[in-house]
Order: C-alpha cells, then structure tokens, then sequence
C-alpha cells in the first residue's frame, strides 16, 4: 500500500466536486493518525479529492527532489506521527489555512495558495529538520514555491537562513565588532 494510518478524521463541506476544477467550493479539514506513505504522486493521480488533501505533502516531494542541500530528506517514504491540513476552497482557489506533517525526518508547515484550476501554486514551505538527520541547522528552512506542480519553482527564503542560530551569532559578533570600531 501507498498509504497507511492508524486513524484518519475528514470533515468536508465541498460543492461542485467533478471535473472543472473552478466550480469547486467548499471547506476541507482533516487530521491522519500515525502511519506512513510512498509513492503519493501514484495514489493522487487516481482520485481529485486524494490529490486535493495530499497536494502539500506531494508539493513538499517535488520541492525535496529540487533543493540543492546536502542530507535533505527526499520525503518519498516517511514514516510520520500525524498530518492535518485546513483548507478553504474558492471557485477552485484553494487557501491553505493550516497544513502541516509531522514525521521522524521533519516538522513541515505548508501555507498559502493553490489555483487547482490552473494548476498554478503560491505557496511558503517550512521545513524543521530533525537532528537525527546529522545536519547543523537548527532553525525551520523556508521555502517559496510558485509554478506548478508538474514544474514548480522552488526558492529559498533568505529569512530563514539568517534566522539559523550560527548566523544569527556571526550577526550579532558582526555587529558588536562594529560598535567597538566606531565609538
């Protein structure tokens, strides 16, 4: 199997569920217990609804095959303790209020928007390793995502790096070594 979970709790208010995407509307909330997957893109491609909810987990996987950073998970197989996801749907404009997985490799936030009519996403991924993974870096990496999904543009949010604690450090011994300069 593809997927597995312990307990899956889906509560949905959608309309116009079919095959034009931009007269989808609705409310989608859901929270999926311990388990873990493999392969998502296979198990999305079979149903909209299915594509739908995994859209971040499967944004995050195509974002892991593109970034260029030593030891980054692939998230092709994870084993996590919990994903949940908000999602608000507008003439098939999705807002993604809250979407998160929590998994032995990674704490990952997903935020923003996906045009599932155009197939067009704007989207901010928050990436917290976990220290197992043998990486120095303490702080969540940020990612902007914008394109589509088969061809997404994935960027680096320069935020995130100053807010890695080293950086931080060399900040501040930085700007303590200019004070003393200039007095």
């Amino acid at each position: 199997p593809n997927f597995q979970a312990t307990s899956t709790t889906l509560q949905w208010n959608l309309k116009d569920v079919g095959s034009d995407m931009k007269k989808l509307n609705g409310t989608l909330d859901f929270k999926i217990g311990k388990g873990k997957f493999d392969d998502l893109k296979m198990l999305s491609s079979k149903k909209a609804i299915t594509k739908i909810l995994l859209l971040p987990i499967i944004t995050l996987q195509r974002v892991a095959s593109l970034v260029r950073i030593p030891l980054f998970p692939a998230f092709d197989q994870v084993a996590f303790d919990e994903i949940a996801g908000e999602y608000v749907i507008t003439s098939g404009k999705m807002q993604i209020r809250k979407s998160y997985l929590d998994s032995k490799v990674a704490y990952v936030d997903t935020k923003g928007t996906a045009d599932l009519a155009q197939d067009r996403l704007d989207l901010h991924v928050s990436t917290k390793l976990a220290k197992n993974l043998g990486l120095n870096i303490a702080g969540p990496i940020g990612f902007k995502v914008q394109g589509s999904l088969s061809s997404p543009s994935v960027k680096l949010d320069p935020a995130a790096i100053f807010k890695q604690p080293a950086v931080e450090k060399v900040l501040k011994d930085g700007e303590q070594l200019l004070k003393k300069l200039f007095r």
